[in-house]
């Protein structure tokens, strides 16, 4: 069961069992845990590695031998605290990021003319090629002053545009810089 919990706080299986069996051991030889878990001997080892790396276990050299020792549980109280305190360093700019892109996700309905001038001088705004999905070849007639006024604006800010039209038109008109 605290193996489990182990795991979700960022232990692998090995080293939730290597880390259990010190607890519950006490001091003792890499073999020793090496049976008391059913590991392999090497498992115990490279476990063993990653637990010091992280703070959870420490060793000392008696006769040569390394004699390792499972740290105070409640270093994973340390551990959540230094990572919740990274985290709140870096927290105002994810959050920054979080909201650029909610904005960009928004979806506004327009309707009419002043509808679509609306839409395309926003597109003018932001500088970034146009791409459109299922125009009609009439809105060019019904608009075609106001379009003259878009693609020159457009043409001076070198701003492409890509259209695909939603019906075959006997003329579709001529967009420069698509």
């Amino acid at each position: 069961m605290k193996e489990v919990i182990l795991i979700e706080f960022g232990l692998t299986k090995n080293e939730a069992k290597v880390y259990s069996a010190l607890l519950t051991q006490g001091p003792c030889l890499a073999g020793i845990i090496s049976q008391k878990t059913g590991l392999h001997r090497r498992t115990v080892y490279d476990s063993i590695e990653m637990l010091i790396k992280k703070g959870l276990v420490g060793y000392i050299l008696k006769n040569r031998r390394k004699i390792f020792k499972a740290a105070n549980p409640k270093r994973f109280m340390e551990i959540i605290k230094e990572k919740e305190k990274k985290l709140e360093e870096i927290m105002p700019e994810m959050l920054l990021n979080y909201e650029q892109v909610k904005k960009k996700e928004e979806t506004n309905f327009y309707r009419g003319k002043l509808g679509l001038k609306t839409v395309f001088e926003d597109q003018i705004e932001t500088g970034e090629e146009i791409l459109i999905l299922g125009a009609s070849p009439l809105a060019h007639e019904v608009l075609q002053f106001y379009f003259k006024w878009f693609d020159e604006k457009r043409k001076k800010r070198k701003i492409k545009t890509r259209i695909i039209f939603n019906q075959r038109a006997k003329k579709t008109p001529k967009i420069p810089l698509s």
